[in-house]
């Protein structure tokens, strides 16, 4: 709740305090930081400790939110492997994909768009993606206060807007590609708009009525309507894009193939072990999945247009 209320009170000086990005402001939109970074499990820098499994994990989420949906997956993860696991959450989806670059974790949970960036920067590699229970896909919703009078993209012009992050998918790359159809940039088609840094953090934007509207990932929305109904059902979605590729769980090109192939293994079996079914079932994930990197080429496709490549 503390947290909940910091975040509102940021929210509120940055709304009212005139600093958001304008019309014809080329990209200086305001990048929220809110301050409960600090994920690492206790571990105030990454080591290399042997025998330690470093996992990086994007903003998707916020922090306590990460930790709370994945510790006891990658926990089951590292008892399966005979390691210990540390988590990282960086601000960004830049720094967690750097920190994979940098070879300062093995693993990085990231966003379909994340993905897409490291891939063509580096050469990352798949190891696996949750795969959501059958009722859940992933893909972008638009979403605006349940009392508001806004029913569609069309009438967000000139309100305000949140993004997640400048790699988001679902929270910016979709929303950008859609006005871009309609010949509009965001600099010039709303007000003024926020990168409010997770998902959670733009859904409960919106729901306390800060934000006119948000770009965010369905499953996030779906997530939080099932573990926090209080905050979702102040939100409706007026939009809905097209089906993406899963988030995945990505490596390092130059990760040992041993380790790689453990790992996936240790994934792709989960949901057969009692144990690991349950863990799963928990976040509504059906069971993990190796997905192809041609899942993601819609993303690259969207990418073009909008002249991010």
């Amino acid at each position: 709740m503390n947290t909940i209320k910091r975040v509102i009170e940021i929210l509120l000086i940055f709304l009212f305090g005139t600093v958001f990005c304008g019309c014809g402001e080329q990209e200086k939109a305001l990048k929220i930081k809110f301050k409960e970074i600090d994920t690492s499990t206790g571990q105030k820098s990454l080591d290399r400790e042997q025998g330690v499994l470093r996992l990086a994990i994007s903003s998707m989420i916020s922090p306590r939110e990460t930790i709370h949906c994945y510790q006891d997956i990658f926990n089951y993860v590292g008892e399966k492997l005979n390691r210990k696991i540390k988590i990282v959450q960086k601000e960004s989806y830049g720094e967690t994909n750097e920190l994979l670059r940098q070879g300062e974790v093995d693993v990085a949970m990231v966003c379909s768009g994340a993905y897409v960036e490291a891939h063509a920067s580096y050469g990352a590699e798949l190891l696996s993606a949750p795969k959501p229970l059958s009722d859940r896909t992933y893909c972008s919703y638009i979403i605006v206060h349940r009392d508001s009078q806004i029913n569609s993209i069309e009438e967000l012009k000139g309100k305000t807007f949140a993004f997640t992050d400048s790699l988001s998918n679902t929270g910016r790359l979709y929303p950008v590609w859609l006005l871009s159809q309609k010949g509009y940039k965001p600099e010039t088609y709303f007000a003024r708009y926020i990168y409010s840094g997770s998902h959670d953090n733009s859904i409960r934007a919106v729901s306390d009525g800060l934000i006119d509207g948000a770009a965010v990932d369905s499953l996030v929305f779906l997530y939080m309507n099932t573990n926090q109904p209080d905050v979702v059902s102040l939100s409706r979605v007026i939009a809905v894009s097209p089906v993406f590729g899963l988030p995945p769980l990505i490596v390092h090109p130059r990760m040992d193939v041993e380790l790689k192939k453990i790992l996936q293994e240790i994934l792709l079996n989960m949901h057969s072990d009692e144990k690991g079914k349950v863990l799963l079932s928990r976040i509504k994930i059906e069971r993990f999945i190796i997905p192809q990197d041609m899942d993601y080429d819609p993303i690259r496709e969207m990418k073009k247009a909008v002249g991010y490549e």
